[in-house]
């Protein structure tokens, strides 16, 4: 379903909506900075971006320097999965983790404690654009917190098997349908058929359907036929980019950004992307990043899960525990 947009009443929404704006602003003057550089210096680009930008696959399997001292004075012990925010670097990075004992943990830079976050015991959970969702672990149903300009963190009653924070909107997994709700969302409605791996990006959001194919919603562009057939056992929007992992363990990646181009080879089990770049965690557990540089690289030889924000990125090892690298913004709020 989709929300209608509620007139700001306080300073605080007025607040979010300038934020809002300020994100979309960001986001557009990116990609179109690096459409003109791309253009202008052909295959110079990347030896011109090398510094900051490269667009070659690192992998990360030995221990190294690792960029932790906020997060790791907050998010002790051990993990399952782990969900930060990607959307258009706004400053206001979110990162959550759900603990072993299946509680969640976030920080932000934005007004958010722990007595933010509903009490129960949670899946998995999915990080938004200044609101967060997850999935209640024994009744399926879907929690989320935040700001709610707009009804983002107004889910609909009933039991959903996945859900997928995005920009000012989420979507849930269904028996039969896809459920969005938000006033940004590019679902109206439900979309009925069997859907698996959802995952909601800025503007766009993508599940696999039938035969294992891929299909988007929303601003995903134009879409070679090609690029969705899969047959795709996982997926990850961000908005453009999108990449999913075949069955076969490639990944195959489109979106016209530096992310498409520079696809590392191998085999992998589970892919995150962020704006300009993106991680994935091969089959015998060490990462891969390729796209935009992320600075440092992560303290650990095995991981699990991965996820990619703002210009940093965080993982879960094999002994479940929480590494993160890159620019990690000040969450000890």
């Amino acid at each position: 379903m989709s929300g209608q947009l509620i007139e700001p009443t306080s300073f605080i929404q007025l607040k979010t909506e300038g934020f809002i704006l300020m994100r979309q602003l960001l986001f557009i003057s990116t990609i179109i900075l690096a459409t003109l550089f791309s253009t202008a210096f052909g295959s110079h680009a990347t030896s011109a971006l090398s510094s900051r930008h490269t667009v070659e696959a690192h992998d990360y399997g030995v221990a190294g320097r690792s960029v932790t001292s906020g997060v790791s004075k907050w998010f002790k012990g051990r993990f399952t999965q782990v969900s930060a925010d990607n959307e258009n670097g706004d400053g206001f990075q979110t990162l959550c983790a759900v603990r072993t004992d299946r509680s969640i943990l976030c920080r932000a830079l934005r007004p958010l404690n722990a007595s933010t976050v509903p009490k129960g015991r949670y899946d998995a959970v999915s990080v938004g654009a200044f609101f967060e969702c997850a999935v209640m672990l024994v009744s399926g149903k879907a929690k989320c917190w935040g700001s709610d300009l707009g009804g983002d963190a107004t889910p609909p009653p009933g039991v959903f098997s996945e859900i997928s924070a995005g920009g000012e909107f989420a979507c849930g997994l269904r028996t039969m349908h896809i459920a969005c709700w938000g006033h940004a969302s590019p679902l109206h409605g439900r979309v009925r058929g069997h859907y698996s791996s959802l995952s909601a990006g800025d503007g766009l959001a993508c599940a696999i359907g039938n035969g294992q194919r891929a299909h988007c919603w929303g601003e995903a562009g134009t879409i070679p036929r090609a690029a969705l057939r899969g047959p795709f056992a996982s997926i990850s929007a961000s908005g453009p980019a999108v990449c999913g992992v075949l069955t076969t363990g490639r990944i195959r990646c489109w979106g016209g950004t530096p992310i498409e181009r520079s696809t590392p080879p191998g085999q992998f089990t589970q892919v995150s992307t962020g704006l300009l770049t993106a991680c994935a965690i091969r089959r015998r557990g060490g990462l891969a990043r390729w796209g935009a540089s992320i600075h440092g690289r992560p303290n650990g030889r095995r991981f699990r899960q991965v996820t990619v924000g703002n210009g940093f990125a965080c993982a879960i090892t094999t002994g479940r525990r929480l590494v993160c690298w890159g620019d990690v913004p000040d969450i000890s709020g």
